[in-house]
């Protein structure tokens, strides 16, 4: 892993909430020109993760499951990628 990091977009349940996806693809999009680490979860198949289930402490990655936010889709798709990284 670099030291810049990774980012992750994911996709949100929420319809009202994908709107957010909005504010950061220009970042997205200077990321992936830079050659920096961003992953993205394809927006057509039922795969939910969404940040603020995603707390990070040091190496430690906990993603929590909820009926209209993450799902284990979210949860499994999390953990191979970065089993993978």
């Amino acid at each position: 892993m670099s030291d810049s990091g990774l980012f992750i977009e994911g996709q949100l349940q929420i319809d009202m909430c994908q709107k957010e996806r909005r504010g950061y693809q220009e970042i997205v999009a200077d990321m992936k020109k830079e050659e920096l680490q961003a992953a993205a979860i394809s927006q057509t198949e039922p795969i939910y993760l969404e940040g603020g289930d995603v707390p990070v402490d040091y190496s430690n990655v906990f993603v929590s499951i909820g009926k209209s936010a993450s799902n284990l889709a979210g949860l499994n798709w999390h953990r191979r990628y970065l089993d993978d990284f």
